[in-house]
């Protein structure tokens, strides 16, 4: 789903999404993100949709839950870089639940 050019700035809590999401990551006021992630530099965000904390690589075509993330780094990437990914997804995660709770 893109929604990049749109003027959404915070995403429904009931969002269903198949396949990929991609969004202006400065706009979205609901998410966390980092940008230039990793020697791919990537944009990776963690979102609540689909009912859950999901985390969004729109270069890589993936979101999915973090132990799906896992999973895909792990087979994908070397341990050192996996290891910087999934660090940076970790942070996107507990800052959202944070901002969560907070709300």
């Amino acid at each position: 789903m893109d929604l990049f050019d749109t003027p959404i700035t915070k995403l429904p809590e009931n969002l269903s999404v198949d396949k990929d999401l991609d969004l202006d990551v400065q706009k979205i006021t609901n998410i966390v993100y980092r940008e230039h992630v990793g020697e791919d530099d990537i944009k990776l965000f963690s979102v609540f949709v689909n009912g859950e904390i999901q985390i969004s690589i729109p270069e890589w075509d993936f979101l999915g839950n973090f132990e799906l993330f896992e999973t895909r780094i792990d087979k994908n990437l070397s341990e050192e870089e996996a290891k910087q990914y999934k660090q940076v997804a970790k942070e996107c995660v507990d800052e959202l639940i944070k901002i969560r709770k907070n709300n």
